[in-house]
């Protein structure tokens, strides 16, 4: 191969490679993306209240915020231990990086509810888990 057939080979190759690291760059925004780990994620919860009383037969809300406090949007799922007379909405849902959602307890306990209960509200995703514990006194009238 002569010197100038080897040189033209390495220009169109090179100019090959701009072109499709060109189209990477503008697919992904410009923005080279770093590759994610779980070191990367971070789940603070916030309730408005660590100690809830609550009257027999009434109703009663109570809001815990989630903070994603990482790097990365990311996809929680809420669960509870606690009575069946407490539900928590949404059960699921989607936090951008830096930013946060709030999670709704209903609590409604029947006439056989009165005492006292500690519950626990888990926020988890793939990456990230926390929890909080809520004392929840249930009170006759």
């Amino acid at each position: 191969m002569r010197l100038n057939d080897l040189l033209a080979f390495l220009f169109t190759l090179i100019a090959a490679l701009v072109v499709v690291s060109g189209l990477v760059l503008s697919f992904t925004g410009g923005i080279v993306q770093p590759k994610s780990t779980c070191d990367d994620y971070s789940l603070l919860l916030f309730p408005d209240q660590n100690k809830v009383d609550v009257i027999v037969g009434e109703a009663k809300l109570v809001k815990v915020r989630a903070v994603n406090a990482g790097q990365f949007s990311d996809k929680y799922e809420v669960s509870l231990i606690a009575p069946n007379w407490i539900i928590a909405k949404p059960t699921s849902f989607s936090i951008k990086a830096e930013e946060s959602k709030l999670v709704f307890l209903y609590m409604s306990p029947g006439p056989e509810s009165e005492g006292v209960y500690n519950i626990q509200v888990n926020v988890k995703s793939a990456c990230a888990s926390e929890t909080t514990s809520i004392e929840v006194n249930v009170l006759r009238e």
